[in-house]
């Protein structure tokens, strides 16, 4: 989810400071690529992927033999 909502808004900046590189930088500019699309991209997915365990999968059909 981070992903599909982030990309869009990462993507259009990459492309307004690549295209106004000699330039004043616009709205969107590095800040928004660091900020608030990174922070979305990065920390809910890691925050996902870290809070994935063995204690918290209880599926009854999981194979038990894979990590």
């Amino acid at each position: 989810m981070a992903l599909g909502s982030s990309a869009p808004e990462i993507l259009l900046a990459l492309l307004e400071t690549a295209s106004k590189l000699d330039q004043c930088p616009g709205q969107l500019g590095a800040a928004t690529i660091v900020g608030s699309a990174s922070f979305n991209l990065l920390v809910i997915s890691g925050l996902s992927i870290y809070a994935v365990s063995k204690e918290n999968d209880n599926d009854p059909d999981r194979d038990t033999e894979v990590d």
